[in-house]
């Protein structure tokens, strides 16, 4: 339903932790990854100026929770674009200095945009782009998978791709196995756990079929983490109004990004101002109850972390 083509697929449900998984996964994935899949579309480099740099890394200062009064009175007056992303890093303890992995990145627009806000030590990897990919500030993002790298890393980190990855145990194993002592895995994924899932059922905008081959529970998860000898250091829930909107599309059979382009939004439905911001509400609810359809897992290597 993300492009209209109503395709059905078949997914299986497990009754003891209520994953949920993809039965009849096509031989050919790529059809369903057409060239302007968002996370596939060019990363717009320019040359930043010395005062702008300046700017963005004292922001990012105070946002990863260094004293920095310039970069507080910056961020209150106009917030750094990267405010969300940096604060998954403050949360992982890691900073400019760190060594960051970002697997399943595409094109790399979280690193690259990272790299300009003053972090070194970035890269990514991603078996799906045509080609190695060497930015002019330094960054870099390999075609390969994971378990094709070499090296140890402060801080590894998956968002919203480990859903879209086969053998899900294998995959997991193998970002642990380039932690650095001490290093933090940050997994960002949507849960079958949720109220929107048990509301809108296989109208639920994050199924994602069949794009999304595993979505997770809290129980699976931890089954998983339990086999790979890592162990839950926190566990934030950050679903949006998306995932409401978004299924209220599919339940009247409206594509999230209909063929030929238009409007793809709720204006489509004629949701209000008001009816978006109840989503959103409604979100912010689900996520304090631990019911959100998406979360950030933080992990550490068990032994370690104990």
């Amino acid at each position: 339903m993300m492009f209209g083509t109503r395709e059905p697929f078949r997914y299986g449900e497990c009754s003891a932790c209520g994953l949920l998984w993809l039965l009849d996964v096509p031989a050919d994935l790529s059809a369903h990854y057409p060239d302007d899949y968002y996370a596939y579309g060019v990363v717009q480099t320019r040359q930043t100026d010395a005062l702008r740099r300046w700017m963005l890394r004292a922001k990012a200062r105070h946002l990863l929770g260094r004293l920095q009064p310039a970069g507080a009175l910056l961020q209150r007056f106009r917030p750094h674009a990267l405010t969300q992303a940096l604060g998954w890093l403050r949360r992982a303890g890691v900073g400019p200095h760190s060594r960051i992995l970002d697997v399943g990145c595409g094109q790399g627009h979280l690193i690259h945009a990272l790299a300009e806000t003053g972090f070194r030590h970035v890269e990514g990897a991603d078996p799906f782009i045509s080609a190695d990919i060497a930015y002019p500030n330094g960054t870099r993002v390999a075609r390969c998978a994971v378990e094709d790298l070499d090296g140890a890393y402060d801080l590894v980190m998956c968002h919203h791709a480990f859903e879209h990855m086969d053998a899900p145990r294998d995959r997991l194993a193998a970002m642990a196995a380039r932690l650095a002592p001490g290093g933090t895995l940050l997994i960002r994924i949507p849960l079958a756990d949720s109220h929107a899932w048990e509301h809108y059922g296989t109208d639920w905008v994050q199924l994602d079929a069949p794009r999304h081959l595993f979505l997770h529970t809290r129980r699976s998860m931890a089954h998983l983490e339990r086999e790979v000898g890592l162990r839950e250091v926190e566990v934030v829930y950050d679903g949006t109004g998306f995932g409401y909107w978004g299924s209220e599309l599919y339940r009247r059979d409206l594509p999230l990004r209909p063929p030929g382009g238009g409007n793809s939004g709720p204006g489509r439905i004629g949701l209000t101002p008001d009816q978006m911001q109840s989503f959103d509400r409604k979100a912010a609810h689900a996520n304090r109850s631990e019911r959100g359809d998406q979360a950030a897992f933080y992990l550490r290597n068990a032994a370690l972390a104990a």
